[in-house]
């Protein structure tokens, strides 16, 4: 400032050559210091101020020694079940139990279907009351007089015939005795012919039996058991001619 009080009056001097100097009279500054006297009593509070601006945040301390744990919470409710996992590979099998008590019958089931074996059958007789012999006239079938059974479908007999007929194809097993007293041939047909080439024999005093199988492929067919000889047969008497025949399931 002293500076600055100069410079200015040394460039008045420089302008104007000719400056007036006022003289100014400072009076001294008194102070009085007078005798404190006692204190007053504490005057009652004032009102509290007007919250200030909030300072900036400081520093972040230092972390805190970790607490106790909490008792734990009660178990919430159970969630839903997953999905099933893969199955995983069968374990050794097991040892065999004890055998277990046996259960109670079932029901009965369903008949099945037949079997093989016998579906049909006829069997036939000649009985003669009369005394002495049976006469079967040459190249004539004998007549059977009585039926002992006739079962199924296959067979059509009326006694007293020389005739069965076969209703149903297939094969069928044909068996018949004839009680001869003398020497006598005879012969089975199937539809008037002979189904061997030469005749069944039988001696005086024995029987002429045979068995044969045929295969029936048309029908009607007929079954006859025919005297192959010109001369007449002499039969015993009562019965003396049976014939069987079964159809046989394949």
């Amino acid at each position: 400032m002293f500076r600055h009080y100069y410079w200015q009056k040394k460039m008045h001097r420089r302008k104007f050559r000719r400056c007036v100097v006022k003289k100014v009279k400072v009076l001294p500054k008194v102070i009085v210091k007078g005798i404190r006297g006692p204190q007053g009593p504490q005057g009652p509070q004032g009102a509290q101020g007007l919250p200030g601006p909030q300072g900036v945040p400081g520093a972040q301390g230092q972390q805190g020694l970790q607490g106790f744990q909490g008792i734990p919470g009660p178990t919430g409710p159970a969630g839903p079940v997953g999905p099933a996992g893969a199955i995983g590979p069968a374990g050794p099998a097991g040892t065999v139990g004890a055998v277990g008590p046996a259960g109670p019958a079932g029901a009965t089931g369903a008949a099945g279907p037949a079997g093989a074996g016998i579906s049909d059958f006829l069997s036939v007789f000649r009985a003669d009351p009369g005394t002495g012999t049976d006469t079967v006239p040459g190249n004539s079938p004998i007549t059977f007089t009585g039926v002992l059974a006739n079962v199924g479908g296959a067979f059509t007999f009326t006694p007293p015939s020389p005739t069965i007929t076969i209703n149903e194809t297939g094969s069928y097993l044909i068996d018949f005795t004839i009680h001869n007293q003398g020497n006598a041939d005879f012969n089975l047909t199937v539809n008037g012919f002979p189904v061997t080439p030469v005749p069944f024999t039988g001696n005086g005093g024995g029987p002429t039996s045979a068995e044969v199988i045929i295969t029936v492929g048309g029908v009607p067919t007929t079954i006859q058991l025919v005297n192959a000889n010109a001369t007449p047969a002499q039969l015993h008497n009562f019965t003396n001619t049976t014939l069987t025949i079964l159809k046989l399931t394949i």
